[in-house]
């Protein structure tokens, strides 16, 4: 069950989510408790799995804290689906327009520079050309 829930709700959630601005949700209060509570349920689980390999008789308490945690976060991800979704389709736009506009002005950028050295090196490539035919006349 533990494994289960963090297979969704932690590798699978970042998986999803893997560069989304997950600070636009709840102004930033979401991403500050899912990461508390990832952490949390995370150190619960590997505290209640060490316990069970000292003594399996103990771990039933330490594994239902562990499931709490790993619930509250099941019900944090699972309130806030909606401004998931709206995190998700920024990003994309984003995304979507700022890949084209970056690559548009990489190219002008590129035209502009080459521009300009090749006028301020005018006179010496002339000289090096010069200097060249020179060398086979």
């Amino acid at each position: 069950m533990i494994l289960a829930l963090h297979d969704k709700y932690y590798a699978g959630f970042l998986a999803e989510t893997k560069g989304v601005k997950l600070e636009l949700i709840n102004d930033g209060k979401f991403n500050l408790e899912y990461n508390n509570l990832c952490s949390e349920a995370i150190k619960k689980t590997k505290a209640a799995k060490q316990i069970e390999a000292k003594n399996p008789d103990d771990s039933l308490n330490p594994f239902r804290e562990a499931l709490s945690l790993w619930r509250d976060l099941e019900t944090l991800v699972d309130g806030n689906t909606q401004r998931i979704i709206f995190a998700k389709r920024t990003y994309r736009t984003e995304n979507f327009l700022l890949k084209p506009i970056t690559w548009i002005l990489g190219v002008i950028g590129s035209a502009f520079i080459g521009m300009v050295m090749g006028h301020l090196f005018q006179s010496q490539i002339d000289s090096i050309v010069d200097w060249v035919a020179g060398l086979f006349q």
